[in-house]
Protein backbone atom coordinates (compact mmCIF):
# COMPACT_ATOMS: atom_id res chain seq x y z
CA UNK A 1 0.00 0.00 0.00
CA UNK A 2 1.17 3.76 -0.96
CA UNK A 3 0.61 6.26 1.23
CA UNK A 4 1.18 9.41 0.20
CA UNK A 5 2.08 12.15 2.74
CA UNK A 6 1.71 15.42 1.43
CA UNK A 7 2.43 18.29 3.72
CA UNK A 8 0.48 21.64 3.04
CA UNK A 9 1.51 24.35 0.73
CA UNK A 10 3.11 27.59 2.90
CA UNK A 11 1.35 29.88 5.10
CA UNK A 12 2.54 32.92 6.63
CA UNK A 13 3.75 31.74 9.72
CA UNK A 14 5.73 29.23 8.06
CA UNK A 15 7.49 32.08 5.98
CA UNK A 16 7.35 34.37 9.61
CA UNK A 17 9.16 31.23 11.02
CA UNK A 18 6.06 30.69 14.09
CA UNK A 19 4.96 28.32 15.79
CA UNK A 20 1.30 27.49 13.96
CA UNK A 21 1.24 23.76 15.56
CA UNK A 22 -2.98 23.55 16.23
CA UNK A 23 -3.63 26.92 15.31
CA UNK A 24 -5.84 27.55 12.67
CA UNK A 25 -3.83 29.69 10.00
CA UNK A 26 -4.19 29.58 6.01
CA UNK A 27 -2.37 29.25 2.89
CA UNK A 28 -0.84 32.57 1.47
CA UNK A 29 -0.67 33.24 -2.47
CA UNK A 30 2.45 30.97 -2.58
CA UNK A 31 1.08 27.95 -0.42
CA UNK A 32 -1.84 27.85 -3.08
CA UNK A 33 0.57 27.87 -5.78
CA UNK A 34 2.19 24.54 -4.39
CA UNK A 35 -0.71 23.04 -3.74
CA UNK A 36 -2.33 23.11 -7.43
CA UNK A 37 1.64 22.02 -8.23
CA UNK A 38 1.30 19.43 -6.00
CA UNK A 39 -2.60 18.39 -7.04
CA UNK A 40 -0.92 18.54 -10.74
CA UNK A 41 1.57 15.85 -9.76
CA UNK A 42 -0.28 13.58 -7.80
CA UNK A 43 -2.62 13.42 -10.96
CA UNK A 44 -0.11 10.61 -12.39
CA UNK A 45 -1.04 8.54 -9.47
CA UNK A 46 -4.11 6.16 -8.77
CA UNK A 47 -5.26 7.75 -5.33
CA UNK A 48 -8.38 6.24 -4.06
CA UNK A 49 -8.88 8.21 -1.25
CA UNK A 50 -7.58 11.68 0.55
CA UNK A 51 -7.45 11.93 4.46
CA UNK A 52 -7.11 15.01 5.88
CA UNK A 53 -6.12 16.72 9.13
CA UNK A 54 -8.93 19.37 10.10
CA UNK A 55 -6.62 22.15 10.32
CA UNK A 56 -7.67 24.87 7.92
CA UNK A 57 -3.90 24.89 6.35
CA UNK A 58 -4.49 21.01 5.44
CA UNK A 59 -7.90 21.23 4.36
CA UNK A 60 -7.07 24.40 1.81
CA UNK A 61 -4.36 21.97 0.59
CA UNK A 62 -6.39 18.89 -0.05
CA UNK A 63 -9.44 20.79 -1.25
CA UNK A 64 -7.38 22.05 -4.10
CA UNK A 65 -5.36 18.61 -4.69
CA UNK A 66 -9.27 17.03 -4.90
CA UNK A 67 -10.35 19.20 -7.93
CA UNK A 68 -7.79 16.85 -9.64
CA UNK A 69 -10.04 13.95 -8.30
CA UNK A 70 -13.03 14.34 -7.17
CA UNK A 71 -13.02 11.78 -4.03
CA UNK A 72 -14.64 12.54 -0.35
CA UNK A 73 -12.19 14.02 1.74
CA UNK A 74 -12.18 11.87 4.99
CA UNK A 75 -11.52 14.74 8.41
CA UNK A 76 -9.14 12.82 10.86
CA UNK A 77 -8.20 15.23 14.12
CA UNK A 78 -5.60 12.47 14.50
CA UNK A 79 -3.75 13.65 11.68
CA UNK A 80 -3.04 17.34 13.28
CA UNK A 81 0.30 19.06 13.87
CA UNK A 82 1.65 18.56 16.71
CA UNK A 83 0.56 21.18 20.15
CA UNK A 84 2.86 23.74 20.73
CA UNK A 85 1.06 24.94 23.58
CA UNK A 86 2.69 27.99 25.18
CA UNK A 87 4.85 28.96 21.84
CA UNK A 88 2.23 28.82 19.62
CA UNK A 89 2.00 32.25 17.61
CA UNK A 90 5.68 33.27 18.58
CA UNK A 91 9.02 32.92 16.24
CA UNK A 92 11.30 30.36 17.20
CA UNK A 93 13.57 33.34 17.90
CA UNK A 94 10.75 34.57 20.49
CA UNK A 95 10.27 31.32 21.67
CA UNK A 96 14.26 30.78 22.45
CA UNK A 97 14.66 34.16 24.09
CA UNK A 98 11.76 33.98 26.05
CA UNK A 99 11.93 30.44 27.15
CA UNK A 100 15.60 29.66 26.47
CA UNK A 101 15.88 26.45 28.76
CA UNK A 102 12.87 24.75 27.51
CA UNK A 103 13.52 25.03 24.10
CA UNK A 104 16.99 23.39 24.82
CA UNK A 105 15.40 20.78 26.69
CA UNK A 106 12.74 20.42 23.45
CA UNK A 107 15.26 20.03 20.67
CA UNK A 108 17.49 17.67 23.29
CA UNK A 109 14.93 15.48 24.71
CA UNK A 110 11.89 15.99 22.01
CA UNK A 111 10.34 12.63 22.22
CA UNK A 112 9.20 12.70 25.96
CA UNK A 113 9.14 16.52 26.37
CA UNK A 114 5.76 17.97 26.77
CA UNK A 115 5.67 21.80 25.79
CA UNK A 116 3.37 23.45 28.73
CA UNK A 117 0.18 23.47 27.74
CA UNK A 118 1.20 21.57 24.58
CA UNK A 119 1.95 18.04 23.55
CA UNK A 120 5.03 15.67 22.94
CA UNK A 121 6.45 14.07 20.24
CA UNK A 122 5.69 10.77 21.68
CA UNK A 123 2.06 11.53 22.08
CA UNK A 124 2.00 13.10 18.46
CA UNK A 125 3.77 9.49 17.34
CA UNK A 126 0.66 7.43 19.20
CA UNK A 127 -2.16 9.63 17.52
CA UNK A 128 -0.96 9.35 13.87
CA UNK A 129 -0.10 6.12 14.11
CA UNK A 130 -3.22 5.19 15.26
CA UNK A 131 -4.79 6.93 12.36
CA UNK A 132 -2.59 5.49 9.96
CA UNK A 133 -3.37 1.63 11.26
CA UNK A 134 -6.81 2.63 10.77
CA UNK A 135 -6.94 4.39 6.78
CA UNK A 136 -4.41 0.74 5.89
CA UNK A 137 -6.85 -1.32 7.18
CA UNK A 138 -9.45 0.19 4.98
CA UNK A 139 -8.26 -2.15 1.98
CA UNK A 140 -7.65 0.67 -0.07
CA UNK A 141 -3.85 0.59 -2.58
CA UNK A 142 -3.18 4.36 -3.00
CA UNK A 143 -4.11 7.27 -0.45
CA UNK A 144 -2.80 11.09 0.33
CA UNK A 145 -2.77 11.93 4.06
CA UNK A 146 -2.47 15.79 3.57
CA UNK A 147 -0.73 16.68 6.82
CA UNK A 148 1.93 18.64 8.59
CA UNK A 149 5.93 18.42 8.43
CA UNK A 150 5.69 17.60 12.44
CA UNK A 151 3.43 14.57 11.79
CA UNK A 152 5.17 13.20 9.02
CA UNK A 153 8.48 12.98 10.67
CA UNK A 154 6.54 11.80 13.74
CA UNK A 155 5.79 8.66 11.48
CA UNK A 156 8.60 8.39 10.26
CA UNK A 157 10.74 8.63 13.37
CA UNK A 158 7.86 5.59 15.26
CA UNK A 159 8.76 3.36 12.54
CA UNK A 160 12.85 3.84 12.77
CA UNK A 161 12.54 5.02 9.29
CA UNK A 162 14.68 8.28 10.72
CA UNK A 163 16.71 8.95 13.38
CA UNK A 164 16.38 11.33 16.62
CA UNK A 165 18.89 14.14 15.16
CA UNK A 166 16.21 13.93 12.09
CA UNK A 167 13.22 14.75 13.43
CA UNK A 168 14.37 18.58 13.18
CA UNK A 169 15.24 18.22 9.50
CA UNK A 170 13.99 19.78 6.48
CA UNK A 171 13.30 17.17 4.50
CA UNK A 172 9.12 17.61 4.90
CA UNK A 173 8.50 21.34 2.47
CA UNK A 174 5.55 22.77 2.68
CA UNK A 175 3.82 21.38 -0.69
CA UNK A 176 6.00 18.22 -0.88
CA UNK A 177 4.92 14.49 -1.28
CA UNK A 178 6.80 11.88 1.05
CA UNK A 179 5.74 8.35 -0.51
CA UNK A 180 5.61 5.49 2.30
CA UNK A 181 5.59 1.85 0.88
CA UNK A 182 3.57 0.74 3.94
CA UNK A 183 4.23 -2.81 3.13
CA UNK A 184 8.31 -2.45 2.41
CA UNK A 185 8.36 0.03 5.66
CA UNK A 186 10.26 2.47 3.26
CA UNK A 187 9.88 6.00 2.51
CA UNK A 188 11.21 8.77 0.12
CA UNK A 189 10.65 12.29 -0.74
CA UNK A 190 9.09 12.01 -4.57
CA UNK A 191 8.04 16.11 -4.56
CA UNK A 192 9.24 19.08 -3.65
CA UNK A 193 6.81 21.99 -4.81
CA UNK A 194 9.29 24.73 -3.61
CA UNK A 195 8.48 28.13 -5.32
Amino acid sequence: MNLFFVRHGTTDWNQEMRYQGQTNTYLNEIGIKQAHKTGEFLKGFDLQMIYCSDLSRCLQTAKIINSHFKHDIVIDKRLREISFGIWEGLTYNDAYAKYPDLVKIWFNQAESFQVPKGEAYNMVMERVYEAVIDITGQGVNDVAIVTHGGVIRALLYKLKLIKSDEIWSDMVRPGSVTLLDWNKQSFELIFDSEI
